[in-house]
């Protein structure tokens, strides 16, 4: 049996609205929100955060990474759910930060953006 024959049993990915995403309690052990509360309004990024930190068992992981308030494309007035500095680690001071950084990053582009450009980011691996 191949390792890939393993974990499809064990892996289930998913797409869905990330906003409306209901997190099971104790269902999960690894909750990867990479690249995608920038795109919700602020309020409803940190509920999703709110429902990740109270269905999380003790001992999984939250995976988030976004976008800081130094982005060159924050604009405070769209209210998007853009970090101010330090603002996910505090939200997160209850969990066991594994890896935290906030940096500015050069994208070498994508659809809509060709030309490389640069982004103020927030990484975080945490343990509940």
């Amino acid at each position: 049996m191949e390792e890939n024959d393993l974990l499809k049993d064990r892996i289930k990915l998913f797409c869905q609205d990330s906003g409306a995403f209901e997190v099971e309690k104790d269902k999960y052990q690894v909750i990867n929100v990479s690249n995608s509360l920038q795109f919700l309004d602020k309020a409803v990024g940190l509920k999703v955060i709110e429902r990740i930190k109270e269905n999380l068992p003790v001992g999984g992981f939250v995976v988030l990474a976004g976008f800081t308030t130094g982005d060159p494309f924050y604009q405070k007035t769209l209210n998007h759910c853009f970090f101010e500095p330090e603002e996910l680690k505090n939200l997160f001071s209850d969990f066991e930060i594994i890896f935290y950084e906030e940096k500015i990053i050069t994208d070498s582009g994508h659809p809509g953006f060709e030309k490389p450009h640069q982004h103020a980011v927030v990484r975080m691996v945490a343990k509940k």
